[in-house]
């Protein structure tokens, strides 16, 4: 699975695109992260791009709003008690804005995106396992037990991802066999 029409060849995979962006400072938050795809689609497109995180009430789900300069994520206030849940939905609506990255300069196919029901089954299943690798690399990062609470194994992981994809039975689906392929090939 490639992003349609990419002009990145270094971000053919989503696994790629996480190890791009996981690796950036020598005590690296997620945040460094966050700072550095922002500083990419500065040098690539030539747009000052901010990713911004916003707590919202339960009633809107979490969600991803692409905008000229920016995109907003927002996070449903009860997701907050589960650390593993929040890094991981975080990581897949950054997963969104990677695989969309190409269409940033153009308003048109950004309001289209805004104003699409739900993405492609290709497209969530690229933000998802972009989520996975991402903070699977995060997590193997933290060393120190102050950092525990961010530590998750694949199985976690894993476990954690099937609970949040469960009513996509297909989707759910393939974001297993493709993470299984992965973790074989590793």
């Amino acid at each position: 699975m490639c992003r349609p029409n990419t002009k990145y060849p270094d971000w053919d995979s989503p696994e790629d695109c996480a190890r791009v962006f996981s690796y950036v400072a020598e005590d690296n938050y997620l945040a460094h992260s966050i700072r550095e795809i922002e500083k990419t689609i500065l040098r690539k497109h030539s747009i000052n791009y901010h990713i911004l995180i916003f707590k919202q009430g339960r009633d809107i789900p979490f969600k991803v709003f692409f905008r000229k300069n920016s995109c907003e994520i927002r996070i449903q206030d009860i997701e907050i008690s589960s650390i593993i849940s929040v890094r991981l939905r975080l990581a897949h609506e950054i997963g969104h804005l990677i695989y969309n990255i190409d269409l940033l300069p153009n308003s048109e196919k950004i309001d289209a995106l805004n104003r699409r029901g739900t993405a492609s089954l290709e497209e969530e299943l690229f933000a998802w396992i972009f989520a996975f690798e991402m903070i699977k690399e995060k997590s193997g990062q933290y060393h120190d037990d102050m950092y525990k609470d961010y530590q998750f194994t694949p199985s976690e992981l894993k476990k954690t991802i099937a609970a949040l994809t469960s009513d996509i039975p297909e989707l759910n689906a393939a974001l297993n066999k493709r993470i299984r392929l992965a973790e074989a090939q590793a």
